[in-house]
């Protein structure tokens, strides 16, 4: 009933379609981020400019805090959605939280693969380009 040319063909494609499959990498680690933009009044120069910081934040773990070289006027921060309003300043510092937003995230995810506990300080490092583990190896479990 059936050709078997035919069928050898289909199980070919079949194997070759299951040996193509992505291989995903198990998470081992399932801890929460959470990212906090604010402006340190405190540093505000003369002319009403304070810097903006993320505060990183990793569930059970002390936060760290990590300047994104932007500042903002304080009269034009938006409290309510933690962004700066105003002109074009004002969208280029949205535009580096937006930036430091996705680069602490794709960072966080693949340390989640690597690691089973990880901390903010740790997160900051890789962030900044020095190693994740340089501050607190005691800490570190690798998988």
């Amino acid at each position: 009933m059936y050709d078997n040319g035919l069928w050898q063909q289909f199980k070919f494609s079949e194997s070759r379609l299951t040996n193509c499959s992505p291989k995903f990498t198990e998470m081992k680690n399932y801890q929460k981020l959470t990212l906090l933009f604010w402006h340190r009044k405190s540093k505000a120069d003369a002319k009403g400019y304070a810097p903006v910081i993320c505060r990183i934040s990793i569930e059970g773990e002390e936060s760290e805090e990590l300047s994104i070289d932007r500042k903002a006027r304080i009269a034009d921060w938006d409290i309510e959605n933690k962004k700066a309003k105003g002109g074009i300043e004002a969208k280029k510092t949205n535009l580096k939280i937006a930036e430091v937003t996705v680069d602490l995230e794709r960072h966080f995810a693949r340390m989640q693969s690597e690691y089973e506990r990880i901390t903010p300080l740790m997160l900051k490092n890789v962030y900044q380009g020095k190693p994740g583990d340089s501050a607190q190896t005691d800490h570190l479990i690798p998988i």
